[in-house]
């Protein structure tokens, strides 16, 4: 009983409050209640173009919703792309993927909403990375400071980083794998052992056609290894085939990000000899830095900078100064494991750019 009237005084006028508020600064705003404070309490957010008006706003804040948390509808109406990170261990290497973040908020459960602005990002989730980290783009929706979980005793969303006047400056998250739509009703028979299923295939085939990119150095390259690799896989109806224009316009997706540099397929692993591991285990700088950029950069025969201000700038590995950057990319450079192609520093914005080398 006890929590249950701290929750209701912690919970007073919250929407009220708060709600017109945040709504003035841009976000589209909806009550949020239920018994863990984060269910809707209006409907079709999901499809909604605009925020509501602020006079809706005002309305449900003066009138049955006075009380209820603030939520927001994440994606085109608020202008905002939410990670949301469940464990606070992943929150360094969410910024290292996504970008530093200029705005940050906890939740109750000790897991951290880190703030993006929108760039055309959908819902989706990390788990199949072993990752509890959902992402809130369009149509999703999360619960805002100072709401506060019922079931967790009135435990309170906190603003951790930044203020709500940064909103209209909020930086937009590093582009990671594209998603495509998948059009694909097609009727299946059985399917063989390593297909890819039916209403998977088309995501799927360009996901893969972005890992093998990484490997090709031409289009055409890279087309033939899809239908080397991958084509065969796509489960099928014998009477109505995967459609070659499918796979073309994958592959033709896939490079395009490829020659851009934003292809960030296939970055979670790598794969390095005894020998390499050996060597590198001589200098455990050296081989942290080496592992991120094989993570970063993958198989890829493409030049690329490695610059220690920088990298100690956006806290690329936590609590790396430029110094240790330095230290480490010259002891790669010196044993041979990376190779300055392009010495720097005629210009601004002229960075010293480097490639891969088999470490011998």
């Amino acid at each position: 009983m006890g929590a249950a009237l701290q929750y209701q005084a912690n919970q007073l006028n919250i929407f009220q409050e708060h709600g017109p508020r945040l709504a003035e600064l841009g976000l589209c705003v909806i009550p949020l209640g239920g018994e863990d404070g984060k269910k809707p309490l209006v409907q079709g957010f999901d499809k909604l173009e605009a925020p509501y008006s602020i006079e809706a706003i005002v309305g449900w804040a003066e009138g049955a919703f006075r009380n209820a948390n603030v939520g927001i509808v994440t994606g085109w109406p608020s202008q905002v792309f939410v990670v949301d990170v469940d464990d606070s261990s992943l929150v360094p290497e969410m910024l290292n993927r996504y970008g530093e973040a200029r705005l940050v908020t906890s939740t109750p459960s000790g897991g951290f909403h880190l703030w993006y602005r929108y760039n055309g990002e959908a819902c989706g989730d990390l788990r199949s990375e072993g990752l509890g980290v959902d992402l809130k783009g369009k149509g999703g929706i999360i619960v805002v400071p100072p709401s506060a979980r019922p079931d967790l005793g009135g435990k309170q969303y906190r603003l951790e980083k930044g203020r709500w006047e940064e909103l209209a400056h909020l930086t937009k998250a590093k582009p990671q794998i594209p998603q495509i739509q998948d059009n694909d009703n097609d009727p299946t028979v059985q399917p063989t052992a390593g297909a890819i299923r039916k209403g998977r295939r088309n995501k799927t085939l360009h996901r893969e056609a972005l890992k093998l990119a990484r490997g090709c150095s031409s289009l055409e390259e890279l087309l033939a290894a899809v239908n080397q690799n991958i084509a065969h896989r796509l489960e099928t109806d014998a009477s109505r085939p995967f459609p070659e224009r499918e796979i073309v316009r994958a592959v033709k997706s896939a490079w395009k990000y490829e020659e851009q540099g934003t292809n960030f397929a296939n970055v979670g692993g790598i794969s390095l000899t005894g020998d390499v591991i050996d060597r590198l285990n001589h200098n455990a700088n050296a081989l942290q830095l080496y592992i991120h950029l094989r993570r970063s950069h993958g198989a890829s025969r493409k030049q690329f900078s490695v610059s220690p201000k920088a990298m100690a700038t956006n806290k690329v590995l936590p609590g790396w100064n430029h110094q240790r950057y330095r230290s480490a990319r010259d002891w790669l450079t010196e044993n041979c494991f990376l190779k300055l192609i392009h010495k720097g520093g005629r210009k601004k914005g002229d960075a010293d750019m480097f490639v891969f080398t088999d470490g011998t």
